[in-house]
């Protein structure tokens, strides 16, 4: 836990921060602050409007590009709406908490002329207080913001754990756990509450704990906005399996709005980081680290499945294989809570090793996954054979349907084969390919180690333990095809019946 008393030491830099912050702020005007006070009402105006002219006219000290797309999306959402619940799941470096703690009540405070009662929640009160200090600074000493609304701050102080704006505005500091009673702007109750980054290392490995700060969230601090309801958000990237957010997360009272520093095609969410910055972090802090800290996918360290059962190795060319076999474990939906579409596609060499040589692993619809089957089985030359397969279980017209259409679009059909399998435990029968791995039989493409489906589908795999909760879809994937390699060096007789896909004119 986070200690609740800084020490006098830590207590100097902060307030260092502080007028440091503070002279950042007051350097940062612009040179036609004074001149251009006839187009106050203009400017205020435009700013009350447009949430990006806003950040760049009164904020330039934050503003090192435009606003991302879904800077302006969230701050619209919040302005919009006066009893918002809203998960912030953005990315480490997102600028999270100079948007929720900072600007957006600025925005609402003073150019939507909104009475303000906030709390600020930080691990610590002492976490919290300097945060709030950010949001003192601005009305301190924003040169803009002064220009156009005269002298702001009233009394109190951040280092109090609160002040008070000239325009009835309060603002509160608040550790997490600590009692929001008494926080109050006179008769007003508290209508804009952040949580603000307070998920911790330590606590999310305390389950226990997590529950009691989730049941702190649930019934005092948000109940302290009383019944004329009031703002809620938080803002956090996903660091653990279990924690604050992921506990909201599941309540379907809150919308979470996630935000990754790659979208779906690789490329930056926000135009002012570049791949290349994403592409040099990825390498030098690995991908675990990455994906905790940058597209809210957590990892979690195996502890049957290691990275020992998951070597890299360098594969051989398609047509030197026995066999590939092509297993896809189906999810109907493309939610954030849904199963993920799995794709295993491993191939058995001469002397028994298997090896996976591709993989897809996505929370997407069904027809993503078949594309992606698709344009691998056209890449690929000719006399290479793929056996595609699918558990026939899953089998039905919403399937059939986006088989269909899948097939219209390219002008020919993927021969997949829907088979049965052996029922129970699928745990127990994740397990049966452990021994596989223990003997050194299974390796990884190495040209797949930054691609972020294998990478997804692996921790999928060392997830894999006693009581697990994380997502199994590529284990199973991967298991299913394994079990098919291996029961054909078994017997020894299986000819393959699959040729080259074909075309035809009539797809059905």
């Amino acid at each position: 836990m986070a200690k609740t008393k800084p020490t006098r030491k830590e207590e100097l830099v902060a307030l260092q921060r502080y007028q440091d912050q503070l002279a950042i702020i007051k350097d940062s005007a612009r040179p036609e602050v004074q001149h251009r006070a006839e187009e106050k009402e203009e400017r205020i105006k435009r700013a009350k409007n447009d949430y990006n002219y806003l950040v760049n006219q009164y904020f330039p000290h934050w503003a090192k590009s435009d606003c991302a797309p879904f800077h302006v999306k969230a701050a619209n959402k919040v302005r919009r709406d006066k009893n918002i619940a809203l998960l912030r799941k953005w990315f480490r470096g997102s600028a999270k908490s100079t948007h929720v703690d900072v600007i957006e009540p600025i925005w609402l405070h003073l150019f939507h002329e909104e009475p303000m009662c906030m709390i600020l929640v930080g691990k610590s009160l002492f976490d919290a207080k300097v945060l709030l200090s950010d949001l003192q600074a601005e009305f301190e000493g924003n040169p803009q913001l002064l220009a156009d609304f005269g002298p702001m701050l009233d009394e109190g102080n951040w280092a109090k754990g609160n002040f008070r704006t000239k325009r009835g505005g309060k603002f509160f500091a608040l550790g997490k756990g600590q009692s929001p009673r008494g926080k109050r702007n006179g008769p007003q109750r508290p209508n804009y509450l952040v949580l603000d980054d307070v998920d911790d290392d330590e606590e999310i490995n305390n389950p226990k704990q997590v529950d009691k700060s989730v049941r702190w969230v649930l019934r005092a601090l948000i109940p302290a906005m009383g019944a004329e309801g009031g703002r809620f958000q938080m803002a956090q990237n996903l660091i653990g399996s279990y924690t604050i957010l992921s506990c909201l997360a599941e309540n379907d009272a809150f919308e979470t709005f996630q935000v990754n520093a790659l979208d779906e095609q690789g490329q930056p969410s926000w135009s002012y980081y570049t791949k290349a910055f994403y592409d040099q972090m990825l390498r030098r802090i690995g991908t675990a680290a990455f994906d905790t800290e940058y597209m809210n996918d957590p990892k979690t360290e195996g502890k049957l499945f290691t990275d020992e059962h998951l070597p890299w190795t360098e594969i051989k060319p398609r047509n030197r294989y026995e066999r590939i076999v092509g297993q896809w474990d189906i999810a109907y939906s493309e939610s954030k809570t849904a199963d993920t579409n799995a794709i295993a596609i491993v191939g058995l060499t001469l002397s028994g090793q298997k090896h996976l040589i591709a993989g897809f692993c996505r929370q997407c619809k069904m027809e993503a996954a078949l594309c992606w089957m698709y344009d691998y089985q056209q890449a690929l030359p000719s006399t290479v054979v793929v056996e595609w397969y699918a558990e026939s279980q899953f089998w039905n017209q919403a399937v059939e349907l986006a088989m269909q259409n899948v097939a219209t679009e390219y002008g020919w059909r993927l021969p997949i084969i829907f088979d049965d399998r052996p029922q129970g435990n699928k745990y127990s029968r994740i397990l049966q390919m452990l021994p596989t791995m223990q003997r050194r039989e299974f390796y990884v493409n190495q040209d797949e180690k930054h691609n972020p489906d294998v990478q997804r589908g692996l921790q999928q795999i060392k997830g894999i333990e006693p009581g697990y909760s994380c997502h199994d879809d590529f284990p199973d994937a991967l298991q299913t095809a394994i079990a098919k390699l291996e029961s054909s060096q078994v017997y020894g007789d299986f000819e393959p019946t699959l040729g080259a896909r074909t075309v035809s004119s009539k797809v059905f």
